[in-house]
């Protein structure tokens, strides 16, 4: 791995590291946009193109069959959300407080919807190496 992909990776895990405290700290109910999407994609990944779409169709499709209107649609109608960009702005905006920032993919961020008990299984909580000191050990000398 390069050093550039190492920055990029350690970036990563210090965005998810921050982002799972905030929501250790947080002891709010989800926001109703969140557990929206919670029941679309549950802890698979998504665009926000992608949640957009799944919106879209939801209300096409109960649209037709004479149902109200599905609960993604709602709440994003209610969040004042009038496309995937903006969907993208409000998900960075609450990024650690349910949902999770987690990579790219073809341009757009992925997020993931995330549950108070998951971060408690997060390698990231685990205890940090420890700090090199200068020393090295070799082979059978201090």
């Amino acid at each position: 791995m390069t050093d550039p992909a190492l920055a990029r990776l350690a970036d990563a895990a210090e965005r998810i590291a921050a982002a799972l405290e905030a929501m250790n700290a947080s002891d709010t109910a989800p926001e109703p946009l969140v557990a929206a999407l919670a029941a679309t994609f549950g802890r698979d990944a998504f665009l926000s193109g992608e949640a957009w779409t799944a919106a879209q169709h939801a209300t096409e499709a109960a649209q037709a069959a004479g149902l109200r209107m599905p609960d993604l649609p709602h709440e994003l109608q209610r969040a004042g959300i009038e496309g995937p960009h903006a969907l993208g702005r409000w998900l960075a905006q609450r990024e650690g407080r349910g949902v999770i920032r987690i990579g790219t993919d073809r341009g757009g961020t992925l997020w993931r919807v995330v549950s108070r008990g998951a971060e408690t299984a997060s390698p990231l909580r685990a205890t940090p190496p420890p700090a090199y000191t200068g020393r090295q050990q070799t082979r059978g000398r201090p």
